[in-house]
């Protein structure tokens, strides 16, 4: 079998594949195959390359040490491009030992540096002076023609050049900005890369107030657009991020229209992740129900995000209130997530109910609950106009906050009547997918007497069949 493809049903596409618990043991894979004795005659440069890239992009030093020693036993005679992967990698992570002995290495074997090796030069050096100079080089030598070094070029200098030009407000003007970079670096220099940056050090930029800074980030991302600039997971990604903070719900969901209506972008694992604790800072618990459903269905459910709702139940079974005195957020949000009353029966396991009591017991129910939470994923999919949903979501937790959900009981046991009502059920089939993971091991046993009923929370039943 050639080696072509051999590395490309071992090296996916994504990140991650199935097929293996981890990269590391894609990785180990991959080199056993280079390694092999059988498939010598296949093992060429173009396939070293690929399985070098992909080490690197893992931080899988040792491995690529090895293919290399591998390539140098075979006398492959390594090309410049061999060396640039090698220097690449150094200058990311920032390892200026390492860079110097492979272009020591590189000029001591007569390979001419090229435009990549340039280009190497500024992300391995901090100092944006030395830079300048660099590419002030790489221009008298014609390295700047290639329209994929100005994108690389652009992308590690334009957090110097955003800085020069921002105001003390936080404000900038971007037509001087990009007409600057354009001189400097040549018309093809807009990235994604580039433009993440950008709109990184604005969302930050802002010291008084994060929404005036996500605010200016948006104005500039629709003026980027216009020159042809196209977003992708991880911008959607800096935006959130800066929600995290910010008061203003109404920005979040701008944020989150926007990126779904222009780029067809919705939260991936990172955004769902990042919502969820947004939504847990400001005890939007509505809005955090929604988040969690969506995350179940998408198998996007993080062991952290599975931590809070436990911790939440653990705190709910150790809770003594008087019966006037409002549950906390913390002590509720566990149960609201979950959907289900924790006084209720238990569903789905084998054991005899008689025999747990107080936080044994809602533990227990707790852990089927998240079972069943998990087990959503593959089962359903959400709709195009869940926005709508999240949009609803915050209205009610907006109304709850002013009515005095959190200072009141009995505010509590009459707003909760109309929580945010979600059938997952009537979302259709989604694609298969791999199950959700359910975290093992999450707190002991131990007696502790019920406290507190809380109704109302069983519009998401638990699944009979786990």
């Amino acid at each position: 079998m050639p080696p072509r493809p051999i590395l490309s049903q071992l090296l996916p596409s994504k990140a991650k594949d199935d097929r293996f618990r981890s990269n590391l043991d894609l990785a180990n894979v991959v080199l056993s195959v280079l390694r092999d004795e059988n498939l010598r005659e296949y093992v060429t440069i173009e396939a070293c390359h690929v399985a070098l890239r992909f080490f690197y992009q893992h931080r899988f030093m040792v491995h690529a040490q090895d293919l290399y020693m591998r390539m140098e036993y075979l006398k492959m005679g390594v090309s410049t491009e061999t060396w640039n992967i090698m220097l690449e990698a150094s200058a990311v992570c920032k390892d200026l030992a390492n860079f110097t002995k492979f272009l020591q290495g590189m000029v001591r074997r007569g390979f001419r540096p090229d435009a990549n090796t340039w280009s190497a030069f500024t992300k391995v050096l901090d100092s944006a002076h030395i830079r300048s100079l660099v590419i002030r080089k790489m221009k008298t030598l014609g390295a700047m023609k290639n329209p994929n070094i100005q994108r690389r070029i652009s992308s590690v200098m334009i957090g110097h050049h955003v800085e020069e030009h921002m105001q003390e407000d936080g404000a900038i003007d971007i037509t001087s900005l990009f007409s600057e970079i354009h001189d400097l670096y040549g018309p093809h220099w807009l990235s994604t890369s580039a433009g993440n940056r950008v709109l990184s050090k604005l969302i930050r930029s802002s010291k008084n107030s994060k929404s005036a800074g996500i605010s200016k980030a948006l104005d500039v991302l629709a003026q980027m657009k216009a020159y042809g600039f196209t977003a992708n997971h991880k911008t959607l990604g800096s935006f959130l991020q800066g929600c995290e903070r910010v008061l203003q719900r109404d920005i979040l969901m701008q944020v989150l229209v926007i990126f779904q209506d222009i780029w067809k972008l919705r939260p991936d694992l990172q955004g769902h992740e990042r919502l969820f604790r947004c939504a847990w800072l400001h005890r939007d618990v509505n809005f955090l129900r929604a988040i969690w459903i969506s995350a179940c269905v998408k198998g996007y459910v993080t062991f952290s995000m599975q931590d809070r709702i436990m911790q939440s139940v653990l705190q709910y079974s150790l809770l003594s209130l008087p019966d006037s005195q409002a549950i906390p957020f913390t002590a509720m949000a566990g149960w609201f997530v979950l959907s289900v009353n924790p006084h209720g029966p238990i569903t789905g396991i084998e054991q005899n109910e008689n025999i747990l009591r107080g936080k044994d017991r809602q533990v227990s129910q707790a852990r089927v609950a998240l079972k069943s939470n998990l087990a959503l994923v593959g089962q359903a999919s959400i709709p195009p106009g869940f926005l709508n949903v999240l949009r609803q979501a915050l209205g009610i937790d907006y109304r709850w906050y002013q009515q005095g959900f959190w200072t009141s009981r009995k505010d509590q046991d009459n707003l909760i009547k109309d929580s945010l009502r979600i059938s997952v059920a009537d979302m259709g089939h989604a694609r298969p997918m791999k199950a959700g993971f359910l975290r093992v091991g999450i707190f002991p046993g131990g007696a502790h007497p019920n406290k507190g009923p809380i109704s109302a929370l069983e519009d998401v039943p638990v699944r009979q069949d786990l």
